[in-house]
C-alpha cells in the first residue's frame, strides 16, 4: 500500500472510531455497517464502544448467505453496475471469516437466513 494511501485510510478509520465513540456518548441507538471478517476486528470495535459507556448493549446482526448465492449477487451485480471484486479478492474473504460468537463480546448474536 503506497504512503498517501496508508495515511488516507488511518485518518478515516479515525474518523469512523471519533464517530462511534461521538454516537456511544450520545446515548442513542446506532448500527454499524461494516464487514469484519474475524474475530479480532470485531471485539476491538465492541471493546471500543463498552469502553465507551457502561450501558451500551451490542448485538451482532450475521447474515449467514450460501457462498454460491454470495457469488451469483455479485457477478449479478457486476453485469448490471459495472462494478465488480476481483475474484481472489472474494476468495481471500472467504478465506478469512470467522462467525461472530458471544465471546467476542457481543451481548446478543442475531443470525439471518
Amino acid at each position: 500500500m503506497k504512503s498517501k494511501t496508508k495515511k488516507l485510510f488511518g485518518t478515516l478509520n479515525s474518523i469512523f472510531y471519533d464517530n462511534i465513540i461521538d454516537l456511544v456518548n450520545s446515548g442513542k441507538d446506532f448500527a454499524i455497517d461494516r464487514t469484519s471478517l474475524n474475530s479480532w476486528t470485531r471485539k476491538s470495535l465492541v471493546d471500543l464502544v463498552k469502553s465507551n459507556s457502561t450501558d451500551v448493549k451490542v448485538k451482532v446482526v450475521y447474515f449467514d448467505i450460501p457462498k454460491d448465492v454470495i457469488i451469483k449477487r455479485l457477478a449479478d451485480r457486476e453485469a448490471k453496475t459495472g462494478k465488480g471484486i476481483p475474484k481472489d479478492v472474494i476468495e481471500k474473504q472467504f478465506e478469512n471469516f470467522e462467525k461472530p460468537k458471544l465471546d467476542e463480546g457481543f451481548d446478543s448474536v442475531e443470525v439471518v437466513n
